[in-house]
């Protein structure tokens, strides 16, 4: 028997019993240095980023470049007020109750579902809801057919915001067949990338929700965005989106809270539009 040889064997069992032991621990040191690079390059990506931000920049794009208006539709791009009240005072006179224009004026703008349990309670069924709705919509469509027009100035202005680059988005409460009825009828479709109906949306205005899901669909940053609307409740979702607001007063007099005020769209300019922006960069 040879010691020497007695020995190798004995030192490559120890060996081979160390190593089987000390694997385990390996394996895991591995995980931990791959999860710690994969962690030092997010922090890293996210440095870019950021400094990105403060230049102008992201993935590329120049922020400067990035630019979009958010419309609300009802009494923003079309007065469709009168055929809105003609046709939820059908609704509510069937049901033998009575619905006036101060009545209106407290609920329009409103998603159908909440309006119609403002007037039923909460323990009105899902069914009925659809129902109500459904025909209501109908009642309006038939009613404004042939009989609306585009706001003074807003085709023009829409001409001059997208030689500008700005790209645009509709974000109303309204039914998506609603939304798509008045941009067809007024011939104002092609203007815009995303329309946004009440069926894309869980809360009504002044939730945000509304706004920063048309940014999104657009692909700008909501800092980037103004909303042009012309409802107390669609001003201030706009606000907490973190958007600049244009409001329409129209015929209905003042409007808190917008950065720009005006009463229709003739001698609007996309240097207005631009000026609001360049004050939200200075920030």
């Amino acid at each position: 028997m040879n010691p020497r040889s007695d020995f190798r064997r004995t030192h490559d069992f120890q060996s081979c019993r160390f190593n089987q032991a000390l694997a385990p621990l390996l394996y895991l040191l591995n995980i931990i240095a791959k999860r710690r690079l994969r962690f030092l390059t997010w922090v890293f990506h996210l440095f870019r980023v950021g400094r990105g931000c403060q230049e102008g920049w992201v993935n590329g794009i120049n922020l400067a470049m990035m630019k979009g208006v958010i419309w609300d539709m009802d009494g923003v791009l079309v007065d469709s007020a009168p055929f809105h009240f003609e046709a939820w005072k059908k609704i509510w006179e069937e049901k033998g109750i009575p619905f006036s224009l101060e009545d209106f004026k407290k609920i329009f703008g409103m998603r159908n579902d909440a309006i119609i349990r403002y007037f039923l309670g909460e323990n009105v069924s899902l069914e009925e809801i659809e129902e109500i709705g459904r025909k209501k919509e109908e009642y309006f469509r038939s009613m404004a057919k042939g009989r609306i027009s585009p706001q003074e100035g807003l085709v023009e202005l829409l001409e001059a915001l997208k030689e500008e680059g700005f790209k645009h988005a509709v974000a109303s409460s309204g039914p998506r067949e609603n939304v798509e009825f008045i941009v067809e009828e007024l011939g104002i479709l092609s203007f815009f990338e995303v329309l946004i109906a009440g069926e894309d949306v869980s809360h009504s205005k002044p939730h945000p929700e509304i706004f920063l899901k048309a940014s999104e669909r657009l692909g700008i940053p909501p800092a980037r965005c103004i909303v042009v609307e012309d409802s107390p409740a669609g001003i201030e979702g706009a606000k907490r989106a973190g958007m600049k607001c244009i409001a329409v007063v129209g015929k209905g007099g003042r409007r808190e809270g917008g950065d720009l005020i005006v009463k229709d769209f003739r001698g609007l300019k996309p240097e207005d539009f631009l000026r609001l922006l360049s004050l939200d960069s200075r920030k």
